[in-house]
């Protein structure tokens, strides 16, 4: 006998079971244990807000969802979420030619793979596209990072050397 549909109840037990599974997995031996806890900072704190809040103001399905997609942005990383994000298009590109590999016929595989073909090739500009603006949106978060560390302070305005005799200063 095959289950039913999963009732919201139980719907929201799994979420909060997927939640603790992918939290606990991204701070399995994380690079930096402070930079982690500070990410999954408003999860550690969100959640126990939501339980003990559960019966007296219940929230919707959707708004659980989109707590449980914000809630993976902050664990995962933007970067895997975005890399997945773009990848996903993927699979639907290759649903005809799966499709067609399923039905057995030779005419459906044809058909299949030249649909798959087709949308292939219409999406690769789109997905090299996306690929560069998030590589360089990483590339740059991680580079400005670097820089602000990195460099000292600018100098306070009493610091600033007075300019020499005869010489104006700029109008603003």
């Amino acid at each position: 006998m095959l289950p039913g549909p999963i009732t919201p109840r139980y719907f929201r037990y799994a979420l909060l079971l997927l939640v603790l599974a992918v939290l606990a997995w991204s701070g399995w031996q994380p690079k930096d244990r402070f930079t982690w806890f500070l990410e999954v900072a408003p999860i550690l704190a969100g959640v126990p807000v939501l339980i003990g809040t559960f019966h007296r103001f219940p929230l919707t399905p959707l708004v659980y969802r989109l707590l449980f997609v914000h809630a993976l942005i902050l664990m995962l990383g933007v970067g895997l979420i975005g890399g997945a994000v773009i990848g996903l298009p993927l699979l639907i590109v290759g649903a005809p030619a799966f499709a067609g590999f399923i039905s057995g016929t030779a005419e459906a595989i044809r058909n299949g793979m030249l649909v798959s073909g087709v949308l292939f090739f219409i999406y690769l500009p789109i997905l090299l596209l996306l690929s560069g603006i998030l590589r360089a949106y990483t590339t740059s978060a991680w580079t400005l990072t670097y820089i602000r560390l990195t460099t000292t302070p600018a100098l306070e305005m009493s610091e600033v050397p007075d300019l020499p005799e005869g010489i104006e200063p700029p109008l603003t």
